[in-house]
């Protein structure tokens, strides 16, 4: 029996984030402090935030499509097919993605109207599509708006996603992040919106990365503190991070417990014929049938 102690090369080497908030708090514009993001652009998801900062994208309207570009992401010829080099990529966003799958599967059965076995379709190819993206050598960020959902009395935020793939994306993610905006009033001083000076919609941002009460499934295994405050430099800050721990953690090991010097024995199973037995009776049968 080998067991295996976990240590630098276990560690995340690249930031897998989920990035979720209500419209237009800013969520784009902070991906694209990203280092080289390359935005992957779903359905009528606005390019003006993209067009300000000179970022490049693709358009994505299909499952196919998202594959050919991962293919096109790990092609050794990817800085000539791109244009430079891509270090992030940029799901934006994740809900226009589901629901361009499912109007992509209603119209090839025929159907105007979702049905209940959509939702656990479309479940299972957000879960594949998520994991192959993982596998990419590459910052990846997932973009989603956030919702409230009634909970009894309250209401819980949570990512706008629809069926039982909501529950599951914070699995994909080393950091799970909501991105707040408080508007300011007239009397108060300061940067307009912290440090990112071009967004329109005035007010105090901040990310929230530790665990909220109202957010069960928001939290971070690279930062300490209930929020950071927005600056142009905090993606690159979050993977600074996530690389200074991954350095000061001892490298992987493993040893042996026990050394097996035998070959495993038949068990054999109470009620259950061994291969000798099987192989008698078939003879025995085939003699009867007169080798038929």
């Amino acid at each position: 029996m080998k067991v295996n102690i976990a240590g630098k090369t276990d560690y995340p080497s690249h930031l897998r984030m989920l990035l979720t908030g209500d419209h237009n708090v800013g969520k784009t514009f902070l991906a694209t402090k990203a280092p080289n993001p390359l935005f992957v652009r779903c359905g009528e998801s606005n390019v003006t935030t993209l067009a300000a900062e000179g970022c490049r994208y693709v358009e994505v309207e299909s499952e196919a499509e998202l594959l050919s570009l991962k293919k096109a992401l790990s092609s050794p010829t990817l800085e000539e097919d791109f244009a430079g080099p891509v270090d992030t990529l940029v799901i934006d966003s994740l809900d226009e993605l589901q629901r361009i799958l499912l109007l992509k599967k209603m119209k090839a059965d025929g159907r105007s109207t979702t049905s209940r076995d959509d939702w656990g379709w479309i479940a299972t190819r957000l879960n594949a599509i998520a994991a192959g993206l993982k596998t990419l050598d590459m910052h990846l960020i997932f973009i989603v708006p956030s919702k409230d959902v009634s909970d009894g009395d309250s209401s819980v935020v949570k990512p706008a996603l629809q069926g039982a793939f909501v529950d599951q994306i914070h699995n994909y993610v080393d950091v799970s992040a909501i991105m707040t905006v408080q508007p300011m009033g007239a009397e108060d001083f300061g940067p307009e919106v912290a440090d990112l000076n071009y967004l329109p919609l005035p007010g105090d941002r901040h990310l929230f990365v530790s665990p909220r009460v109202d957010a069960p499934w928001c939290g971070s295994k690279i930062l300490d503190g209930d929020t950071i405050r927005m600056s142009d430099t905090l993606i690159c800050d979050i993977i600074d991070s996530l690389n200074e721990k991954r350095d000061a953690m001892g490298d992987s090991s493993s040893f042996v417990v026990t050394e097996e010097t035998d070959s495993p024995k038949e068990i054999e199973v109470p009620g259950m014929s061994s291969n000798e037995q099987i192989a008698e009776i078939l003879q025995q049968k085939k003699q009867k049938t007169g080798g038929n």
